[in-house]
């Protein structure tokens, strides 16, 4: 998490003026470049029809970053907490992504909810975007237990998105000098992948969800979005219509 920390902390703009900034600060960028407006909208619209987002709801964002994504997810929702660990990405976020309905918390995610979004909040759906990637197993498993025990028996659905897939990392590594590459830095204890992270399998996600009570749904991300990730939809037992 320290490791992590430091390298969010300080990738792309230190101080974000334009879009381009924060689009920039949160890897949401293909050949360096900010991602299209084309593909954030289908990115955020794959969002909102996955976890089926209403009005009337409390949606916790983990790993929200500098609030590119919990700011446009705000329109779909009654109350957004977007929670990130890096305080460059909460200031951020709250001078230039902010909204009434919307609150950012500097705070670890893999820490009891309580202390983060208040012992009688009980929201209706959780996002983690992107971020998957920079957890190991055990910290995803308290996050999972976290949530179970926060919430206490009452339903909900958490969607993890953009999960890269160890089944599709060759979709990825797709010249013979990234793959060289690859092969390379994961002899090194300190990889990163090039900052892509930890590349997940199917079945661990499932096992952990396993043993956690919890249902879940792992699907390959649509072509449009991505040729090397994964999404994972995850209900409590209360709440199966996913």
């Amino acid at each position: 998490m320290n490791f992590w920390q430091a390298f969010w902390s300080n990738y792309g703009p230190e101080h974000a003026v334009t879009e381009e900034d924060l689009f920039k600060q949160v890897a949401q960028t293909r050949n360096k470049r900010p991602i299209s407006k084309e593909l954030f909208k289908r990115t955020l619209d794959h969002i909102v029809d996955r976890l089926k987002l209403s009005s009337s709801e409390h949606l916790v964002d983990l790993c929200c970053g500098n609030g590119l994504v919990s700011y446009e997810l705000a329109s779909h929702v009654a109350y957004v907490t977007g929670i990130d660990f890096v305080p460059r990405n909460i200031n951020t976020a709250t001078q230039l992504k902010s909204k009434k309905n919307v609150c950012y918390v500097l705070g670890d995610v893999t820490a009891p909810l309580a202390g983060l979004i208040g012992v009688n909040t009980f929201p209706d759906k959780f996002l983690m975007n992107g971020s998957l990637a920079y957890f190991e197993p055990t910290e995803f498993g308290n996050i999972l237990k976290n949530i179970v025990t926060h919430m206490a028996g009452r339903p909900f659905l958490f969607l993890l998105t953009s999960i890269p897939c160890s089944d599709l990392k060759w979709n990825f590594y797709d010249t013979p000098e990234r793959v060289a590459r690859h092969l390379i830095n994961e002899k090194h204890p300190g990889n990163t992948n090039d900052g892509v992270g930890r590349w997940w399998k199917h079945s661990e996600i499932q096992d952990i969800c396993f043993r956690h009570g919890l249902h879940v749904e792992v699907t390959n991300q649509p072509a449009d979005l991505s040729n090397f990730r994964m999404d994972a939809l995850i209900a409590s037992l209360r709440k199966l219509h996913i």
